[in-house]
């Protein structure tokens, strides 16, 4: 089972764009409901995958980009970044049409 990404840690300064990123990768990673996009879909699995959805995002692949973000800005990296809303409504599109 998959586990969800790695959550912000607390900073005393104000936030940056990144550490808030991660505080909403976190809030949106955190219910159970999140864990099956907590990892990109299995292309196998699901063959038509790709023909719904053309640019699929998954929670984990936004806190990697994320993370590789804050790294590269020479920051505690605070979790990883992507376009959430992409995660989200790749599979609300492709779950409205089935997934076989």
């Amino acid at each position: 089972a998959a586990s969800p990404p790695s959550p912000t840690r607390a900073i005393a300064f104000r936030p940056t764009l990144l550490e808030r990123c991660a505080a909403l990768l976190g809030h949106v990673s955190a219910p159970p409901e999140a864990a099956p996009f907590y990892e990109p879909v299995d292309p196998m699995a699901f063959p038509r995958y790709r023909h719904v959805v053309s640019c699929p995002m998954d929670l984990g692949t936004i806190a990697r980009r994320l993370h590789k973000a804050a790294q590269g800005l020479g920051q505690a990296a605070p979790g990883r970044a992507g376009a959430p809303k992409g995660a989200a409504r790749g599979g609300y599109a492709f779950g409205r049409d089935g997934w076989d």
